[in-house]
């Protein structure tokens, strides 16, 4: 019976780690079931939409992730918002990635059916109405665009103009100069652009670009998808090339991109020289 003593001890420690083992089994199998019962965490949901940002002399946009901008509304034009801020520079969003808009400033919009009003505005998902007459509202798809509608004529236009000179010394001696301007203004049923760009360099006086372009192109919305172009004008110069001056004149027309819709449309031009 002695010799049977560790035979029975061996049995009943193996037992009793198989019972152990079953148990912290059926434990951990409890408490995989518990957290699989527990409810997925909620989506952070965007702000509500009473909330908006204190009353002051910037535009704000909204984007439909939630965040807020605050800087400067230079148009909603063909379904493009285009956005000028201190930390994010100009901007160009599409117009249906924005939530919310509002204008600290006045502004000329533009409705489907013809008529523009002026004054501040407010604009959510569904609605756009006047800040200054709040009862003065329509649905948000009836809006065709918005540009600023300041008393002064300096409020209509927008640009970008740059300059520069690169002049070396030593055994090349060279000159590089190079200028750009390009100049909107804007009105809800018009857009007129003007580009200028010209360039020049020299070393050893002898010349080795000497080219400058300036173009003209009035755009008017007939419709929220079709505008005009009358007139296009272009004047080009490049002696270099054996291009004296060239002068081009047309009209054309575009179809204006729907929402959503990121591919260019190209312009029809129908020269007249």
């Amino acid at each position: 019976m002695r010799g049977t003593q560790p035979l029975f001890l061996i049995a009943a420690l193996g037992c009793a780690l198989i019972l152990t083992s079953l148990s912290a089994t059926a434990a951990s199998s409890s408490s995989n079931t518990t957290k699989a019962a527990k409810p997925a965490k909620p989506i952070s949901a965007l702000p509500d939409l009473s909330w908006v940002p204190p009353d002051d002399d910037f535009d704000w946009i909204q984007l439909k992730s939630g965040e807020w901008l605050k800087g400067q509304l230079k148009a909603v034009q063909d379904h493009d918002l285009n956005f000028d801020s201190e930390e994010m520079d100009y901007q160009t969003i599409e117009w249906e990635k924005i939530r919310q808009l509002r204008t600290g400033r006045n502004v000329q919009i533009l409705l489907l059916d013809g008529e523009v009003v002026t004054g501040r505005v407010m604009i959510t998902p569904t609605e756009a109405w006047m800040l200054a007459d709040p009862g003065k509202k329509w649905p948000r798809d009836q809006v065709q665009s918005i540009t600023n509608g300041g008393s002064k004529e300096r409020s209509y236009w927008s640009g970008d103009i740059s300059v520069g000179l690169t002049t070396r010394f030593g055994n090349v001696e060279q000159t590089d100069y190079n200028s750009y301007a390009h100049l909107q203004r804007r009105t809800p049923n018009n857009r007129l652009l003007l580009d200028y760009i010209a360039n020049y360099s020299a070393a050893r006086d002898e010349v080795n670009s000497n080219d400058w372009r300036v173009s003209v192109r009035l755009d008017t919305w007939l419709t929220q998808k079709l505008a005009l172009s009358l007139p296009a004008l272009e004047y080009f110069s490049d002696p270099i090339q054996n291009i004296g001056d060239r002068t081009t004149a047309g009209m054309g027309q575009f179809a204006s991109k729907s929402a959503g819709d990121t591919t260019h449309h190209a312009l029809e031009n129908f020269p007249w020289i």
